[in-house]
């Protein structure tokens, strides 16, 4: 096991580095860094094992200095600075079966990841008081999100083998205040899945400010109420096989609506 951390006195400050030509290598142990900087120009290989990343938290006294992280292109976390910036370059100097990127006081940025960028990361999993998928669509072999706040999604997302799950107010506050506590997207946005996808959001809806696809090979489970401007389409078995849970399956009690277009649910060999 490796652990790392440049922060241990909460001062908000400390960068963890990898030079060039240098590697960190766990030997199938979990890796964890604890840091308020990024800065990989050699290697991280947590092999069959968990990479952790987690952002330094100021203490009680500082907590104005929480920050933001940013995975891939992004440069504005939402009018704030990105504390932490990990690249695509970067990411794809990781090799773990889990990466895990903590951020639980703050928000975290995600832009312009493509499947060569995340090819070494089994799973990306982000675990943070609120995640925006931001322009340029990012592509994973699979991904877990679990906010705190609201799920924004703002570009188009894939995953190549594995499932999509969208976990909105794991927290359970439930706070309708503008447009917290639900996964939202914006534009025309499409969610596609070599896996199955789960969209989860019980204490408020998933909101689509237009239309809304999502495309699965391995089933869709919709926990929450579902809102759409525009267009609503589910299929849950794109490769028409039966491989698994290829069901579009809804938690009970919730509402299906569009106010303005069609709704187009379908999965060939599982069912509704």
């Amino acid at each position: 096991t490796f652990n790392a951390d440049t922060d241990v006195d909460s001062s908000v400050g400390g960068t963890f580095s990898v030079a060039s030509g240098a590697s960190v290598f766990s030997g199938n142990n979990a890796l964890s860094i604890t840091s308020r900087d990024f800065d990989l120009q050699g290697l991280i290989n947590s092999g069959t094992a968990t990479t952790t990343i987690t952002l330094a938290q100021p203490n009680s006294g500082n907590l104005n200095q929480k920050g933001q992280v940013a995975i891939g292109t992004a440069l504005n976390c939402g009018g704030n600075d990105c504390v932490m910036q990990i690249s695509g370059s970067e990411l794809e100097k990781i090799t773990a079966f889990n990466l895990v990127v903590n951020n639980l006081l703050g928000g975290t940025y995600v832009e312009n990841i493509s499947s060569a960028n995340s090819a070494n990361v089994g799973e990306l999993e982000i675990n943070s008081d609120g995640a925006t998928f931001w322009n340029g669509s990012s592509t994973f072999n699979k991904l877990t999100v679990n906010s705190k706040d609201r799920i924004d999604i703002r570009s188009d997302l894939t995953t190549l083998t594995g499932d999509m799950i969208l976990n909105a107010d794991t927290d359970s506050t439930g706070s309708n205040t503008w447009i917290n506590d639900r996964i939202i997207f914006f534009g025309d946005r499409t969610l596609t899945s070599g896996g199955g996808v789960t969209l989860n959001s019980p204490t408020l809806e998933i909101d689509s400010r237009n239309s809304l696809t999502v495309l699965a090979d391995n089933g869709i489970t919709v926990v929450g109420n579902v809102s759409s401007v525009g267009d609503i389409n589910f299929n849950g078995d794109t490769d028409s096989s039966s491989d698994g849970n290829d069901k579009i399956t809804f938690s009970s009690g919730s509402v299906i609506e569009s106010t303005t277009g069609q709704i187009t649910l379908g999965s060939q060999t599982g069912g509704i």
